[in-house]
């Protein structure tokens, strides 16, 4: 996947940054382009900014106007502040073509974000996008260090979730990463409703953001799914290093966020894929699906 990120004006309160998608499509490169506009151009702390995204068959040009849904919504969009102290996963609304949503952002600095959507009978597209906030107060980067204490206090106290890989986690091997989660008093919980169609949500990314993985369960669950305390899910580091994850589960119509900082080790060698073998991959489920990978650019 080639991203091109450039940025142009479009009047004095609208930037536009570009990235493609090529895919092959019964033997045919296909390539879906896709928009991000931010109004203002230069988006403020604590102020909705207005982001606009458009996915486009780039040999048409003209706006795709219907999608499947990806586990259950018709746009992901993942943001992150760059040390990825801050997350957050969202889902713009389609209107003629056209997905928005007005976030605003706690503090100022550099943010990633990921957007993911599939065009009606076409293939998913993922891509990468950066912005800079302005105004106060200004974020300080946050280095990111591995966590010894694997359990997790969230949700102003009210659960303890904690992460527990089978088997040691290393580049290039398959590892399940296990999400238990429990009340206060320790009590398991066991009424988890599903997210997204399923019964967890996990996103990994790359301490340098080369790296973005978007995990689904091992196993499929359907509406009527109540579930917990467990909830795992499988994927594979593609290089060393440190990478941030975080499960979101669902209970009682409240989103438990729980993120963690794993220190993935080499795999019987010490240096690791150089950088542009890294990239966005998407992790379908256990089975190993659909995969995607695109350098992240400086």
């Amino acid at each position: 996947m080639r991203e091109d990120h450039s940025a142009r004006s479009h009047g004095p309160n609208h930037s536009t940054h570009d990235a493609s998608t090529p895919k092959d499509v019964g033997g045919r490169a296909t390539i879906y382009d896709i928009k991000l506009q931010t109004n203002p151009a230069s988006p403020l702390v604590d102020r909705p900014t207005l982001l606009r995204l458009v996915v486009t068959e780039l040999a048409a040009r003209d706006p795709v106007q219907e999608f499947d849904p990806v586990h259950g919504r018709l746009m992901h969009l993942i943001v992150v502040s760059e040390d990825l102290a801050f997350f957050d996963h969202v889902h713009p609304e389609l209107r003629d073509g056209l997905f928005q949503l007005a976030p605003t952002f706690p503090e100022a600095g550099p943010y990633r974000l990921w957007a993911e959507a599939k065009p009606k009978g076409g293939e998913r597209a993922l891509v990468a996008f950066r912005l800079q906030v302005e105004g106060g107060p200004i974020h300080r980067p946050i280095t990111l260090v591995p966590d010894r204490e694997m359990t997790k206090v969230v949700n102003d106290g009210r659960y303890r979730v904690t992460l527990a890989p089978r088997d040691v986690v290393a580049a290039e091997k398959p590892v399940v990463l296990t999400f238990s989660l429990a009340c206060p008093d320790g009590s398991p919980v066991t009424d988890l409703k599903p997210i997204m169609t399923a019964g967890g949500h996990c996103v990994v990314i790359r301490e340098d953001g080369q790296t973005f993985v978007h995990v689904h369960p091992t196993r499929e669950v359907d509406a009527s799914w109540r579930g917990g305390p467990d909830v795992a899910f499988e994927t594979t580091f593609v290089a060393p290093g440190l990478y941030k994850v975080w499960g979101q589960f669902l209970r009682v119509g409240t989103i438990i966020t729980a993120a963690f900082v794993l220190d993935v080790g080499g795999r019987g060698r010490s240096d690791g894929l150089t950088s542009h073998e890294e990239g966005v991959r998407h992790d379908d489920d256990a089975r190993g699906g659909h995969e995607e990978r695109a350098p992240l650019g400086p």
